[in-house]
């Protein structure tokens, strides 16, 4: 089908009909078991067909793989639009009202308030390049501007103007807006980085001498040690499915974030939801240059991967991983309203910023990837340009590690 950056039908146009197919018995375990063939031959296939031949993607980009990643995001939307035009029929038809009148936001005037209060200081807090002063710097300012709120009779808790809550919240949006601002309109981010910036990168390979693998991966003030244990084929992790044999997984990534990382004190119990998707996400970007059961019977994704390597298993290629933001709205700020993306974010640029796109992969492809926007969606053209750039990003992490 034609792949276009255009809507194929208009916004209240109804879904297309699409063919019904009567069932037919054990149709369920047929289409299990052709996704579990397909799949198998997806993982006995070498993860880039494009690597042996790179000068290609150079001369003609629209074969390169960022292209055909993008065309396949246009084909995966094309059928959640439709989707969604069934899903604004239903509403409109058995919908009922939202209850907007729940919604309390922050009073407007207390946005004024405590932009009078901490602009200034605000500014020169942003510029504190080192995470932890900087943490610090806009704590103990959330704090003055909550003081002096108080003194002036704004918050209280005998007759509360503005609740304490009310003005936390403000002033995170405000410490947002500008941090946004000073990158748009200085064209630097807190740590001095533009915006295709890449921390310092450092790396370490057997790190733990009676481990069979190890590797501390540093970028700027972020660590990654990744461990690496070999075994047998009995010791193959076994799922269950619903026909034939027990699938078996010979390798298995897990991912541990506990609160001591960030210098905080909090439970440690089951993983969260935050370890189980990034941990998935490394998984699947490590598991395609893997090599077969046959060869070699056997962290985040940087660390993962030289850990590997420290363990001797002969990988078909090195992987990086990258985290994309984006400011999208420059027009606000003084831009020409054209969507600055930023490389290798930091977590308050996550925080404040409309994007987090995790893009991993080798110089050539891709493996993997996870997008959390903030806005009501992007268009691919703004994707397009987030992928060329992450890919930019990962080649120059991969000269360093290499």
């Amino acid at each position: 089908m034609p792949v276009t950056d255009e809507p194929q039908s208009p916004p209240n146009s109804p879904p297309p009909n699409l063919p019904h197919r009567k069932p037919t018995p054990n149709s369920e375990l047929q289409v299990y078991s052709r996704m579990k063939k397909h799949q198998e031959d997806i993982e006995n296939r070498t993860y880039i067909e494009h690597h042996q031949d790179s000068n290609s993607n150079t001369s003609h980009p629209e074969n390169s793989l960022e292209e055909k990643l993008l065309q396949a995001v246009q084909v995966g939307q094309d059928a959640v639009r439709a989707i969604c035009y069934a899903v604004e029929a239903l509403v409109r038809k058995c919908g009922k009202p939202k209850m907007l009148d729940s919604v309390k936001l922050p009073p407007p005037e207390l946005y004024k308030h405590v932009e009078e209060i901490a602009g200034e200081e605000l500014v020169q807090v942003l510029q504190i390049r080192n995470k932890i002063p900087r943490r610090k710097a806009l704590s103990s300012l959330e704090e003055n501007v909550l003081t002096i709120l108080t003194e002036k009779g704004y918050v209280s808790k005998e007759e509360t103007l503005f609740s304490e809550v009310d003005v936390k919240l403000v002033f995170k949006e405000v410490t947002s807006k500008f941090l946004r601002r000073r990158i748009v309109e200085g064209g630097k981010r807190s740590d001095g980085r533009y915006a295709d910036g890449i921390r310092p990168i450092n790396s370490r390979c057997g790190l733990l001498p009676r481990a069979h693998g190890s590797a501390l991966f540093t970028r700027g003030e972020t660590q990654s040690l990744a461990v690496v244990t070999l075994g047998d084929k009995q010791m193959a992790q076994r799922i269950d499915n619903l026909v034939g044999d027990d699938d078996v997984k010979r390798f298995y990534l897990q991912y541990s974030f506990p609160p001591s990382c960030v210098g905080e004190v909090g439970r440690i119990g089951a993983p969260s939801r935050r370890e189980i998707g990034h941990g998935t996400l490394a998984e699947r970007s490590l598991e395609p240059i893997l090599p077969f059961g046959d060869d070699f019977p056997m962290a985040s994704v940087c660390g993962g991967c030289l850990a590997l390597q420290d363990a001797g298993v002969p990988l078909k290629c090195s992987i990086a991983g990258i985290a994309m933001g984006m400011v999208l709205d420059t027009e606000e700020f003084g831009g020409d309203g054209t969507p600055l993306i930023l490389s290798d974010i930091t977590g308050s640029e996550d925080a404040s910023g409309d994007m987090d796109f995790k893009v991993a992969g080798n110089e050539d492809g891709i493996t993997a990837f996870q997008m959390d926007i903030k806005v009501g969606g992007i268009t691919l053209p703004v994707m397009r340009k987030a992928l060329h750039q992450a890919r930019d990003g990962r080649r120059h992490i991969l000269g360093k590690v290499h």
